[in-house]
Parts: C-alpha cells; structure tokens; sequence
C-alpha cells in the first residue's frame, strides 16, 4: 500500500492516509507482553471455533468504527475517490463511499474467508464473511487483485462483471536494488567464483516449501561438489530444516542467515546464482520472484497460474510442479547450465524493470480512474 501511495504522488495526486491499526507500538512494552501472555491462556481454555467468532465479533465492531473515522475524513476532506486495501468482513469503505457518492477502488489481494479458515481456524461469521467479501467486490468502481486466479475466484464466487478487476502482479522498486559488488558479497560468505549458490529468502514456513528445497539440494550436492545453499530468513520450520540440515554429510555447504534486516537482504542475494521459490499458495503473487529478478538471479517458481502471469517457462524463468523431484530437476538444470541461467535471469530483469515496478502499478490503477 505504502508504494502505491508513492506512486500516486509520484504522479501528481493528494492522498490523505487513514491507517487504523495505530502508527506506533504501545508505549509499555512489559504491559503489552503481558496482554498477549494472558489472551495466549484464555485462548487455551476455549474452544478454536469459539475464540475465532469472538475475534470476529470484535473486528465487526472495529468496522463501525473505521466507518466513523472515514466518514469524517471525507467529510472534512471531500476526496474524488477512495482506495482501500480490502480486509475479512470490512465493509466501512463501501458504506462511507456508497454515502458520499464516492469512486471507490479497493484491493483484495486474497479470499479472506478461506484464508480465515486456514489461517485462524473456522468461525460463525465465515458465511457473513462471504457476504461481506461480495458486498465488496460488487460495490467497488474497481477491483485491483494481484494474480489473474484471485480474479476468476472473484468472478465466480461474488458474480462482478470480469472487467471490473484489474490484475497487477506485485512489483518492486528499482531504486532500493543498486548493483551490489556480487565478488565481495561471495567472498564475506566464503564461496569460491567456482561455486554455484542456490538461495531462499523469505519466511520459513511448512506451506513454502523450503523442507524440500533442502532435499533437494542434498541430492545434488552428493554429485556436484561446487553446490551451496543459502538460506535468508526465519520461521516456523527452521529448527527443523536446520536440523536435518545439520545432521547431513554437508552441513558446512549449508548456511542460514535466520531474520537479517531488508537492507541486508539484497547483499545475501548478490551472492546467489539462482532464487527459489519452492511453493507458493495458489492465489498470491510472490513478491520475491520480482526480487530476485531485479537482483539478475535466475527464478524457479511453482507451476500455478499467479506465477504463470508473469513467467513462461524457459523463457524466463522455470516453473515446476509440487513434487521433490520437479524441483531437484531444474535446480540441476540451471546448475549445470551458466549460460541458461543468464538468459533466463537477464530476461525476467528486463521484464521487472518494464512492467513489475509499483510505478507501473499505480499508474496501471490509475488509467482505470476517471476524475471528470
């Protein structure tokens, strides 16, 4: 949200933000730990699908709240539109625009009522969820998602007219991805010119995929003696992967960095060969491809359709299936390849740079925008 704020000013626009959640943590840290610890024990005592419809219930009266405070804002502001980043049951956009005659944009970048239940667990407002998720889509002037398949689940699921959905992929911004000296980041971690780096970055968690992608690696490294991976980032699985890891015969060609600062991230993947994304969700679109791409690293990504917006396979990028298998194949494919990795990595850049900036992203929703 906060880039395609820019991107608006960038291109001339006011926007006036009203963020909801707070700017800062709670003053007392001691007194906001302790609050967690006793919801964490309440929590405990009560049934998953009771405590999820509680939380709901809260969050709904969150929403009359936010439709308050947005309400007074336009009045005092008298916008020509309002964007919104879309949230489970949230209708207070809808309301405040509906009331003010308003353009209403909004962003819906999951199907929050099945990610409520995969996520959270099940509760007894998932069916007023689901209307509410309608009530969105069908009273927004636009619907911005971010992967063609997130669409489709819109269309079908709430009965919008298909060209009232934009799809705009994740992007990055080129400024915070300068050329980095990729020698020196290779020598502070110890690798040779004669290496070949396969690397993650990201949260480690058992829907990612990174278990396999250390099974991977351990198959191939067995022949291929020039392999490391480097893995950036921290989660749920890591103490696991770090054991089975650690256990290997080549633990010492294994490194984790654990959580490194965002500054930090682009040195540990200029001294990659390849980024991987082993599995992603079947809706999202993975910022990180776009990452990787603008780092000029060659990208193996999940055969699912938001990956398949934006790469072709062989072309620039390779996708895979979910098996192990798929994915020790086009590791040793690219490994075995320098020239292919180039091609594909070189082909993906320029594609980033063209069409997956956050530029391109706010000027995409705003030609969709008319303030006549």
């Amino acid at each position: 949200m906060r880039e395609v704020i820019a991107g608006f000013e960038r291109a001339g626009h006011t926007v006036i933000p009203l963020i909801l959640g707070g700017h800062t943590l709670d003053e007392n840290v001691t007194q906001v730990a302790s609050k967690k610890s006793w919801k964490q024990r309440l929590k405990g005592l009560i049934p998953s699908m009771i405590w999820q419809t509680l939380k709901d219930f809260n969050l709904l009266r969150f929403d009359k709240y936010a439709q308050s405070q947005l309400q007074e804002l336009v009045d005092q502001e008298k916008p020509d539109m309002i964007y919104e980043r879309g949230y489970y049951l949230m209708t207070s956009g809808v309301k405040v625009a509906q009331q003010a005659k308003l353009k209403h944009v909004i962003e819906i970048n999951a199907p929050y009522p099945e990610e409520k239940v995969y996520m959270e667990g099940k509760s007894l407002y998932l069916t007023a969820g689901k209307k509410a998720e309608k009530v969105q889509a069908q009273h927004a002037s636009l619907v911005v998602v971010v992967s063609s398949a997130l669409k489709d689940y819109l269309v079908k699921g709430t009965g919008i007219d298909p060209s009232k959905v934009l799809v705009t992929p994740n992007a990055v911004d080129p400024e915070k991805f300068q050329d980095i000296d990729r020698a020196s980041s290779r020598s502070q971690l110890g690798y040779r010119s004669t290496d070949t780096v396969i690397g993650f970055v990201g949260s480690i968690f058992p829907y990612h995929g990174v278990d396999h992608l250390l099974e991977a690696f351990l198959a191939l490294r067995a022949n291929d003696p020039s392999l490391r991976l480097l893995i950036v980032g921290d989660g749920e699985t890591l103490p696991a992967i770090r054991q089975t890891a650690g256990e290997s015969a080549y633990a010492s060609d294994i490194t984790f960095t654990g959580n490194v600062n965002y500054d930090q991230v682009r040195e540990y993947m200029s001294a990659m060969d390849m980024g991987i994304m082993p599995k992603s969700n079947w809706y999202g679109s993975p910022v990180k491809i776009f990452e990787y791409a603008m780092m000029k690293l060659a990208v193996i990504a999940p055969d699912n359709i938001p990956c398949r917006d934006v790469l072709v396979d062989k072309e620039n990028g390779l996708l895979i299936g979910e098996e192990i298998d798929d994915l020790t194949s086009a590791i040793a494919l690219l490994s075995a390849d320098s020239a292919l990795r180039t091609r594909l990595a070189m082909a993906f850049h320029q594609q980033t740079l063209e069409r997956h900036t956050w530029q391109s992203v706010s000027d995409s929703i705003l030609s969709r925008c008319s303030f006549d």
